[in-house]
């Protein structure tokens, strides 16, 4: 029987079917698409770490608590500010020629966004740790469809332009 982790790994790996993801997965997208698509995903990666945050402040497990901290201190680079997650993405963005913060959502980011923040809100422990933990798992393959469209479209970014995306899929 499969665990419960191994399932959640295991459908998350779906998304590269959604049809966007699969169209970058297999080089297909066209750029206007891939800059689209890169803004409204630039959109609704900032409340992450606002997970993060809420999950570790309503721990009561000290185990759990720490892996918590370690997160956040990965997103947020802990004492070297160059290293987090949100330079790496304006990094990314900026050599893409396009800033994300002031493109307009479309209605699905607009909700995404909201539905994040009411569960930021609502302080329910259990969603928030499914939401971690599904974005988690979910991020890798994503991004791995976007890496190959990206690398077509904008072949000569410099590793630290690549850095947002690359560091994703490793871990």
């Amino acid at each position: 029987m499969k665990t419960f982790h191994i399932e959640v790994k295991n459908k998350t790996g779906l998304l590269c079917r959604h049809k966007a993801l699969g169209a970058f997965k297999n080089v297909q997208g066209t750029r206007e698409q891939f800059l689209t698509f890169t803004t409204q995903r630039h959109a609704i990666a900032e409340g992450f770490v606002d997970l993060l945050v809420r999950a570790r402040d309503l721990c009561v497990d000290p185990r759990l608590k720490k892996c918590l901290a370690q997160n956040w201190n990965d997103e947020t680079g802990g004492d070297d500010p160059n290293a987090s997650h949100a330079v790496w993405r304006e990094d990314y963005i900026h050599a893409l020629g396009i800033d994300g913060v002031q493109a307009e959502s479309f209605a699905g980011t607009r909700q995404y966004v909201d539905t994040l923040a009411e569960l930021i809100q609502s302080g329910n422990a259990l969603g928030i740790a499914g939401a971690i933990l599904f974005l988690e798992h979910s991020t890798p393959p994503e991004f791995t469809c976007l890496q190959k469209t990206r690398d077509r479209w904008f072949p000569h970014l410099t590793p630290r332009a690549k850095l947002y995306l690359d560091d994703h899929i490793r871990h």
